[in-house]
């Protein structure tokens, strides 16, 4: 008798892992669907590439413009001879550098999150799901 069950235990388990595994790997994110426009995803992940591509660069232009202006300005200050004048050009050029690195970064992010909205919408006409197989903006790259 113990016997009997232990085979029946043998014999059915094999089939239950496999349905279980099976169900699990339909269900998990990423896999493929005959629906998925593969293409249009390919579409949408090259456009969201390149804007996010644009994106540094302008990250980049905004920080070296910001960097050249500070330099001129520093080198301005230190002709001043008075003491405070020259003190006040240079907390003032300080404080505008600060300023235009802030609204570059935030600039950036606010482009980031908006290139990865856009990117998830377009998926969703590609017969994609997006979201959990792909990163979200926030786990992307943000500048603090």
């Amino acid at each position: 008798m113990k016997k009997t069950i232990l085979f029946i235990i043998l014999l059915i388990l094999p089939l239950l892992t496999f349905s279980f595994v099976s169900a699990q790997q339909s269900q998990r994110p990423g896999t493929v669907n005959k629906k998925m426009d593969l293409v249009c995803l390919q579409k949408a992940v090259e456009k969201r590439e390149t804007a996010i591509i644009a994106a540094h660069d302008q990250l980049s232009a905004a920080i070296k413009n910001a960097l050249e202006t500070r330099k001129i300005e520093l080198i301005k200050a230190w002709v001043i001879e008075n003491r405070f004048e020259r003190n006040k050009a240079r907390i003032k050029t300080w404080n505008n550098f600060r300023k235009a690195k802030r609204e570059a970064k935030k600039t950036y992010n606010t482009s980031i999150k908006n290139i990865w909205k856009e990117f998830h919408q377009e998926t969703q006409n590609c017969q994609v799901n997006t979201q959990g197989v792909e990163p979200e903006a926030n786990d992307y790259v943000t500048v603090e």
